[in-house]
């Protein structure tokens, strides 16, 4: 399993990839069903970043409930840069 980072320095192991695309995987995160993780395959722009971590600050229980909205930032190393973030885990849809 693979180890990253939230914004807070607190480790979190991913599990199985549930999907690919263009820009990054989802993976399940361990010990936490109801979220899952997208880690980019590049690193992404410190504009991009920023505005993930800005997201994840701005997540509402009301919003949550409607879209699968950034709640955390992930990093492969606590100081690195952003990789990629946690968002609820929504099932069938596409």
């Amino acid at each position: 399993m693979t180890k990253l980072y939230n914004g807070a320095g607190q480790p979190l192991e991913l599990g199985p990839a549930l999907g690919r695309g263009g820009e990054g995987a989802v993976h399940e995160i361990a010990g936490r069903p109801g979220f899952v993780a997208k880690v980019y395959h590049q690193p992404i722009s410190a504009d991009k970043a920023l505005k993930l971590d800005n997201m994840a600050r701005q997540a509402h229980p009301s919003l949550l409930e409607i879209a699968a909205w950034p709640v955390d930032v992930l990093r492969p190393r606590p100081e690195a840069r952003v990789q990629g973030f946690v968002m609820p885990r929504v099932n069938g849809f596409r």
